[in-house]
């Protein structure tokens, strides 16, 4: 098994292997991204793949932030397009700006490919941390259904849902998206079970 693991807010200008995006949500909950990343790659049995967090890792053991992706020189093609200085004197950081002019933008660059080509793996979780100032729920409802209304029209695209079932409206949610995609779309309910089906689909 061959893996890279893809976070904020680096550019891969040519995707090697199978593409997972580890959707949502990244702030007012427990640190999901981390656990599902290091419970995925212990499936040594299964395919090559590219791993893409939206959630800055800095949990992962030192074994796995080295297949993290620091960078990728194939974007140096384009760099007359980007910058008039010299590139090789631009920080990594400002290089990965220049394509990304913020992490939403890395988000829709990778969710687009993921969930046109690969596999989403959506988790639906219950509030860990409350804040006056942003509502838990709305990006990722929206986030959500633009994902689900890609699958409609893309039906062979993989989509995997779980949810602990303590998300704001989520039974209403799970009947929409049942009733949108026709028939009995599965839900998961734990890490473990929801991990394993996505791989076995990306094994396909």
């Amino acid at each position: 098994m061959k893996w890279w693991i893809i976070v904020p807010n680096t550019f891969v200008n040519e995707i090697k292997w199978k593409l997972l995006f580890l959707a949502w949500p990244i702030k007012l909950t427990w640190d999901w991204h981390s656990i599902a990343v290091e419970y995925i790659l212990s499936l040594e049995k299964y395919t090559d793949i590219n791993i893409v967090s939206p959630k800055r890792i800095s949990r992962l053991s030192p074994e796995i932030q080295k297949y993290i992706i620091r960078w990728d020189w194939n974007i140096l093609d384009t760099r007359n397009q980007l910058v008039d200085c010299n590139w090789n004197l631009i920080s990594q950081e400002k290089k990965w700006n220049l394509i990304f002019e913020r992490q939403r933008a890395f988000e829709f660059y990778y969710l687009q490919k993921a969930s046109q080509e690969w596999c989403v793996m959506f988790w639906l979780p219950w509030q860990e941390i409350y804040d006056d100032k942003k509502a838990y729920w709305a990006m990722t409802r929206l986030e959500l259904w633009e994902i689900i209304i890609e699958k409609k029209y893309n039906p062979k695209n993989w989509l995997i849902i779980w949810t602990d079932w303590n998300f704001p409206e989520i039974k209403t949610i799970i009947y929409d998206i049942k009733r949108t995609l026709w028939g009995d779309f599965p839900i998961y309910n734990t890490l473990n079970e929801t991990c394993d089906a996505t791989m076995k689909l990306l094994k396909q």
